[in-house]
């Protein structure tokens, strides 16, 4: 079974298979992809059973497989957005004035959020830096708020997307995460929201 034109991109940084391979688990772990009895016959026997042995449920009534194929294939291409415009430890490590041991030590400690890339080498997506790749006051403690076990795309969304209890009277309008640390507000309405991701 193959994604509607997979999307292929520095290949420096991260590979196809490891987009698929994210690409699947966000899937998984946020959509109800249940093959349908008409979906189930788009498939071959090994690929149902592929598909089940990776976790998708296939026995009630949801979308067709051309249906979890596309969605597959959005969610490859914004992962494969964030993996392509992300930065090495190096990168980060010139950016925030530390050793690039430092920024290992930090991905361990989970205020800085990484992604595998190829050879097992680390990217810092840089939706959790500003502009010019400084770090946004406060995000490390967000980051660290936020469940291990979140996926990329969905801190992603998060942090870039307004949220309604972070309404600004001063702005008279309600900021995302990054809009709120970046202009001084009180992180503590922020972290009980990271906890809840």
């Amino acid at each position: 079974m193959s994604t509607h034109g997979s999307n292929h991109f520095k290949a420096s940084l991260v590979d196809d298979n490891l987009v698929l391979k994210y690409a699947h688990q966000f899937v998984l772990e946020n959509y109800t992809c249940d093959l349908d009895e008409d979906a189930r016959r788009d498939f071959s026997k090994s690929e149902i059973e592929a598909l089940i042995e990776g976790g998708f449920p296939v026995e009630h009534e949801t979308p067709s497989s051309s249906q979890v194929i596309d969605l597959i294939s959005k969610v490859s291409a914004e992962y494969a957005t964030i993996a392509s415009t992300s930065i090495d430890t190096s990168e980060a490590a010139r950016h925030l004035k530390v050793n690039p041991s430092r920024i290992r030590q930090r991905i361990s400690e989970h205020s800085l959020l990484a992604i595998q890339g190829i050879e097992n080498t680390w990217l810092l997506p840089r939706f959790q830096f500003d502009d010019n790749g400084n770090e946004i006051p406060g995000m490390r403690r967000v980051l660290q708020s936020i469940d291990k076990g979140c996926h990329p795309i969905t801190i992603n969304g998060f942090l870039n997307t307004p949220q309604a209890d972070l309404y600004s009277e001063l702005l008279n309008k309600s900021l995302t995460p990054k809009e709120w640390l970046q202009t001084g507000h009180p992180i503590e309405p922020l972290i009980e929201l990271a906890k809840g991701l």
